[in-house]
């Protein structure tokens, strides 16, 4: 065929066409062109090709688009794609999309020609091998589908009726019969029948397929049949035939029916003779029935038989397998649990699982050890029931035998099963299983059930041994609780340990405490102790709401969300309630409780009476650390009460500034009335209206109600009218009675003012606090006549320093400013003399702003930039203008102001001369670095445009000239003198194809791709690209490279980096004008994790001054013109990013010339 096939080539390049005309019409090929997309469409409709050779991207239509039409038309014509710019992306879409092979321009004439055959050849083989399998197909069909028939039917498991279908489509297919299929089921008691759809309205089939008939009712019907080989013909005519083939009364008109099935070929299907798995009946058989036909009719048959009787087996492996792995896992998940209820559920629905035609399942077992016999059940859809259907006596009779019972025949066609629960000869309880079939249960059942029976023993034994430890470790906890609770008298701490012994106990998951005053009648505080559990509007309610309910009845309540009569339902626009379960126990005082203690949990039922019992304890305990903890913070509060009216007084004694007076006196009567949240004082002027509160303060609601304030200013004038104290509460709409308590402030017999605290809280105040409200009144008169007269006094003086305290400030100001300026700032007079400088530049030059004032700025100053700086300050002297040296394009050492700008700005009189320069040294370097890394992304993204085009240009003719040279070189005898001159246009045409890949790989450097790299080859395609200038330079090239490790590193940074290096070593060569310049190149592997390199050229070396500039942004010593300085920079960055390390320094020994050493890291870090 190879030779005979039809090639298409499309390309809108004539010159390529007529190239890979003249190659494949070399070699044998009928060849066609096409020089645009839709004319290869137009020839693939008219024609048909073996092969399609396409260029990937032409003007009106993509090699892509050609590719599908032609797989649309001819899905056995194969695809070669060819581009000259091309990437792994484009080629892995071309294969993807169908094509068979992706080759890239220019490309060797070999190359194309094998990857032509190698389709061709593939294509050839597929068809032969599509021609040889539908010759053996047509030979074998029969036995093919009958194998086929039997691979499928031993693969299902168990046997659905899909498997009978299928057995019927065979038969109708490949051995034109219409066939029904009965087939025993696995206990070979019952039938089933699958008929086929033509057969389906027919009585007997009818009655085939929706009733079960044991393999009994089947003999009977073969019963006086006639009997062909080892099949039987069935009359259906025959008044005498048993049930399903005697039609009745009902289907008598069916029966007659002229068109209606009167005999039918019964073929059994058993396994070699010993067991019958079922029947295959043959309605459409011939009406004289050769024994041939009829053993042909039964091979089929005793191969489906075969194949069912596997199939079954199978399955029945599966089953066991299954159930083995159900007792296993449950086994596993049993032995992790230590809860009764829990073992008890896992082990019925283990039961239910490995049980087949299992109804219902029920467990019978002790919570305690001593206690009474529970039951539980599970029904096979997943409910669970408490109803005992089975007679106690016989659950009786099997705890005390220790024997299993089983019923074959229980009651209403079921069949029932009880197995004992026995652990080291004693009875702990019993499982029984329910089955919907009379006789469900085997030996191998039986095994299984004995099996989870003794698992479920041993995990009831260690839940009831856990329960015991349990109980045990309660009283031992209850223990530690009440010491635990007992160790403090702080009562936050009490609290605090309660809610903390409270949730270890029970598990819960959020713990309140309120607290109850019975003076107030109301809850007074709650304190909440929980995990990261949000709680919602709704649940805070609802705790609240059962709280108060608790209060109320002085009884323990345990809520469960889903029954509970107490609900706070949540808004629409609210979350609901996260808490499912609650409990609530009173914290008892006397006969009224003084709290509640309470906890919560989000799962429901999380709580039992047993917990119910503990917390009871535990709040008995609480109630009792409450009462003393309160009794202490009584007793406390009275002391901190009189340390701190002492205290408080001596601090007002010794102050005489009033606002300070003012200020101590709001905030200590705030702060020692401890049932106090606002403080107020008033002071009284000499008129009548009462003033605004000179001073006050809030420890707790920032804001009053209205009427609050209202009230309080009646309080004030009733207390300063009367002239003694005045207790009021008052009713706010919003927050309720707040209580008022007001005292007047006395100089003598005169009223200077009043002070006031307030609570929101009504019949807040007590005598106690009415007495110490006063004495502070009495203080706060003394402390504030004192202020008023301390005021008077220093006023004047005052008066005297505000001018000198505002020099000083603005003195103050100016400096801070002055020295916040991190770079260098100076301030020097005509002679150069340094008035100021900042602290910054002080730090700077290694000293402190005194040492540099009065000194000269010049050369042991400023260093080498000296006599610029110098030159700068004396213009801005002498125009009066602002200056600025910009140090980006310099080359000289600048010294100190390396990578700064400077700039001078004059300081006027107000004649209008300058008397005074200010020097701003401005730091650069962060600027120039961010321009350098802008400007080169901006050059790389231009170069990379400007490569991708010139490849593309280049690579098409570039093929027409490699391809061509190709053939010529295949045609010209190598004894030529022409063949020399062919071959090098060949190796030339290579040469070219090379620099132009290195020229892309150059143009993407910009983006960093990490590979396993070779160093030496990096370095050898970056003197591909710099070699022609270092010839012109007459500079040779040594090279000493070792055989190196690959590393991880982005194989065209590293390009870049020796192209780089390279030119700069010509450069430096250069500058000598010497005639026999060299660089030498040496790579070596430093250790086992890094190599190194080093390019060594003889030029004129590194100036001392300029070694520590070398890698700064925009630095060069040659001419604007020639360079921007970011060769070396743009080098540091590669190295960096490849986290490793550059260095360049002089040769040793005398030696003129440069060494720069660069060490790279095997496998570096690339997680960028």
């Amino acid at each position: 065929m190879d030779h005979q096939a039809h090639i298409l080539v499309v390309d809108d390049e004539k010159a390529f066409r007529h190239l890979l005309k003249t190659l494949l019409t070399t070699e044998g090929y009928r060849v066609s062109t096409a020089d645009s997309g839709n004319t290869a469409i137009e020839l693939l409709q008219q024609h048909t090709f073996n092969l399609v050779i396409s260029d990937l991207m032409m003007g009106d239509v993509s090699g892509i688009d050609i590719m599908t039409h032609a797989k649309q038309l001819a899905p056995e014509t194969e695809f070669i794609v060819i581009t000259a710019f091309g990437s792994l992306e484009t080629a892995v879409e071309a294969l993807r999309q169908g094509a068979h092979d992706y080759i890239a321009k220019p490309f060797n004439n070999h190359q194309l020609l094998h990857s032509v055959k190698r389709v061709l050849a593939f294509q050839q083989t597929r068809q032969e091998k599509e021609q040889l399998f539908n010759t053996l197909q047509q030979r074998n069909q029969k036995l093919t589908d009958m194998l086929n028939a039997s691979n499928r039917l031993a693969h299902l498991s168990p046997l659905p009726d899909l498997v009978l279908n299928e057995i019927i489509e065979i038969a109708r297919r490949h051995l034109n019969l219409t066939v029904a299929v009965t087939v025993l089921d696995d206990e070979a008691t019952k039938l089933r029948t699958a008929c086929p759809d033509n057969l389906a309205d027919l009585w007997w089939a009818q009655n085939l397929e929706q009733h079960y008939f044991s393999e009994t009712d089947l003999k009977r019907v073969f019963t006086g049949a006639k009997r062909i080989s080892q099949s039987f013909l069935i009359d259906l005519t025959s008044p005498k035939l048993p049930y399903p083939f005697n039609p009745g009364n009902s289907q008598s008109d069916q029966a007659n029916d002229p068109d209606t099935i009167t005999s039918l070929l019964a073929i059994p299907l058993d396994t070699r003779g010993t067991r019958m798995v079922g029947v295959l009946w043959v309605t459409n058989h011939p009406r004289r029935l050769s024994a041939e036909f009829v053993q042909q009719l039964e091979i089929f048959a005793n191969q489906t038989a075969g194949t069912l009787d596997s199939a079954r087996q199978f399955a029945r492996q599966l089953n066991q397998l299954r159930v083995r792995n159900t007792l296993v896992n449950a086994g596993q998940r049993i032995a992790t649990v230590l809860d009764h209820s829990e073992v008890a559920h896992t082990v019925l629905d283990a039961a239910l699982k490995v049980i087949p035609w299992a109804e219902m399942a029920i467990l019978w077992y002790r919570q305690h050890i001593d206690g009474n016999m529970s039951a539980v059940g599970l029904t096979s859809s997943g409910d669970t029931t408490h109803a005992n259907p089975i007679d106690p006596e016989l659950i009786s009779q099997v705890l005390t035998s220790k024997q299993t019972v089983y019923r074959p025949r229980w009651h209403s066609g079921k069949s029932l099963i009880i197995e004992p629960l026995t652990l080291s000869s004693v009875s702990i309880g019993a499982l029984a299983i329910i089955s919907d079939r009379p006789n469900a249960f085997n030996e191998d059942l039986h095994q299984i059930l004995a099996m989870l029976s003794n698992q479920a023993a041993i995990a009831m034994q260690n839940a009831s041994l856990y329960a015991e430890a349990q109980r045990v470790d309660e009283i031992e906890a209850l223990y530690e609780a009440g010491k635990a609770i007992d160790r403090t008298l702080n009562l936050q701490e009490t609290l605090t340990t309660t809610m903390a012994v409270s949730r270890s106990l029970t598990g819960a998951a959020i713990s309140n405490v309120y607290l109850y005053t019975p003076q107030s009648g109301r809850i007074d505080s709650v304190v909440t102790l929980s995990d990261e559990l949000a709680l919602t509007d709704a649940d805070r309610r609802q705790a609240a709401a059962i709280a108060r309910t608790v209060l109320e009845t002085n009884q323990p309540s345990l809520v469960v969300e889903r029954d509970s009569k107490i609900r706070a339902v949540a808004p629409n626009n609210l979350p609901p309630k996260i808490i499912q379960s609650w409990l609530a126990v009173p914290l008892p005082s006397n006969d009224i409780p003084m709290g509640v203690l309470q906890l919560g949990n989000d799962r429901p039922d999380a709580f039992n009476a047993n917990d119910v019992r503990l917390i009871q304890i535990i709040g008995s305990h609480a109630a009792t650390a409450i009462e003393k903890s309160r009794l202490y913070e009584e007793v406390q509060h009275r002391l901190q009460q009189t340390e701190a009216l002492n205290a408080i007084s001596q601090s007002i004694s010794t102050t005489l500034e009033l606002e300070r007076v003012l200020e101590l006196v709001v905030q200590s009567a705030a702060k020692t009335i401890s049932v106090a949240t606002h403080s107020a004082l008033y002071l009284f002027d000499n008129t009548d209206e009462l003033p605004e509160p000179e001073a006050q303060i809030a420890t707790q609601t920032p804001d009053l109600p209205p009427e609050l304030l209202d009230a309080r200013r009646q309080a004030v004038q009733q207390a300063t009218t009367q002239k003694e104290t005045v207790r009021v509460t008052c009713d706010t709409a919003q927050a309720g009675p707040w209580s008022l308590l007001v005292a007047p402030l006395r100089v003598k017999q005169s009223i200077i003012g009043a002070i006031s605290v307030s609570s929101p809280r009504p019949n807040a105040f007590h005598t106690n606090d009415e007495t110490l409200l006063n004495t502070f009144a009495s203080h706060a008169s003394i402390a504030i006549q004192n202020a008023n007269l301390f005021r008077d006094l220093t006023t004047a003086y005052t008066d005297l320093s505000q001018k000198q305290e505002e020099i000083l400030r603005n003195h103050s100001t100016l400096q801070a400013l002055f020295n916040g300026i991190t770079d260098g700032l100076y301030i020097t007079d005509r002679q150069l003399k340094i008035i100021a400088i900042n602290q910054a530049e002080a730090r700077r030059l290694g000293a402190t702003p005194a040492d540099f004032v009065g000194r000269t700025g010049d050369e042991h100053l400023w260093g080498p930039s000296a006599s610029s700086v110098v030159r700068l300050v004396q213009n801005t002297f002498k125009t009066g203008q602002e200056n600025t040296w910009e140090s980006q394009t310099d080359v000289e050492q600048r010294g100190i102001f390396t990578d700064r700008d400077i700039h001078t700005y004059p300081i006027f009189t107000p004649a209008g001369n300058v008397t005074q320069v200010i020097i701003f040294a401005q730091d650069v370097s962060e600027q120039r670095r961010l321009q350098a890394s802008l400007f080169r992304s901006a050059n790389m993204a231009a170069v990379g445009q400007l490569a991708s085009s010139v490849a593309h240009q280049i690579n098409n003719p570039l093929t027409v000239i490699i391809g061509n040279s190709q053939i010529m070189e295949m045609e010209t005898n190598p004894d030529s003198p022409e063949y020399v001159m062919v071959r090098d246009i060949v190796e030339a045409g290579t040469h070219i194809r090379k620099i132009v890949q290195n020229l892309l790989d150059f143009s993407t450097q910009d983006s960093y791709e990490w590979d396993e790299t070779d160093v030496a080859e990096t370095i050898a395609d970056a003197l591909m690209l710099v070699t022609h200038s270092l010839r012109k330079s007459h500079i040779r090239v040594e090279k000493e490279i070792a055989l190196l490790p690959t590393i991880i590193a982005s194989a065209s940074h590293l390009k870049l980096l020796w192209m780089n290096l390279l030119l700069n070593a010509r450069d430096a060569i250069a500058t000598t004008e010497q005639e026999d310049g060299v660089v030498k190149i040496t790579a070596t592997q430093l250790d086992d994790n890094h190599v190194q390199i080093k390019i060594i050229d003889n030029g004129e070396g590194i100036p001392e001054q300029h070694q520590g500039l070398l890698f700064h942004p925009f630095f060069t010593t040659k001419s604007s013109g020639k360079n921007l300085g970011l060769g070396l920079f743009t080098c540091g960055a590669i190295v960096e990013f490849h986290q490793g390390t550059i260095t360049l320094g002089n040769r040793t020994g005398g030696e003129p010339g440069a060494v720069v050493t660069i060490t790279l890291p095997i496998n570096p870090e690339t997680g960028r």
